[in-house]
């Protein structure tokens, strides 16, 4: 009982004026019951539209690393599996002598993605798949935050547009009835 007269705050005022007896205040509250429930999802519909993820594909990483001498080097092809690129060859002195790689001179593979919030984030030695695999994690976190931002602006202008609405037939009943304190008969 308390959450009706919370939600429909007129009530008794409706009551006390007998306008149940009236076509015109039945036909208001159908017609109230029927608007009501349709402006949340107009609302969230709005939200949704409007507060999508800045990406919503996974498009333009850029690879690149940086050669010994610190200049920036783009890779045209995006490594299948690789973190680094590969070391240099040490010169083999001797014919006979197995040609060695210098694991110290190898370079982390960079790789520059703009993610779904709209900023651009750097990853460094991950593979594709890792960097997919924390895009689309970035992806569902966006895509719930739109969610419950919109559900939440659809809740709030809801009781807003309900006590509005109940407002203005008030003011309208007013200015038929006036101040009344009882019913007419």
């Amino acid at each position: 009982m308390r959450a009706a007269s919370i939600a429909f705050p007129f009530r008794q005022t409706f009551r006390r004026l007998e306008l149940q007896r009236r076509w015109w205040h039945r036909l208001c509250i159908v017609l109230f019951f029927v608007v009501l429930p349709l402006i949340p999802f107009i609302v969230w519909a709005l939200m949704m539209s409007s507060t999508q993820p800045a990406n919503t594909l996974l498009q333009n990483v850029h690879y690149w690393y940086e050669d010994k001498s610190g200049n920036r080097v783009e890779l045209s092809d995006p490594p299948q599996e690789a973190v680094e690129v590969a070391p240099e060859m040490q010169d083999a002195s001797d014919s006979k002598q197995k040609v060695r790689l210098d694991d110290s001179k190898s370079a982390p593979i960079h790789a520059s993605v703009n993610m779904p919030d709209g900023n651009t984030k750097e990853f460094v030695r991950k593979s594709p798949k890792e960097i997919t695999a924390e895009w689309n994690q970035a992806l569902r976190r966006a895509r719930l935050n739109q969610e419950m931002l919109s559900l939440g602006v659809a809740i709030g202008v809801i009781v807003i547009f309900n006590y509005l609405l109940q407002g203005a037939y008030r003011a309208l009943l007013y200015v038929i009835y006036g101040s009344k304190t009882h019913a007419t008969p």
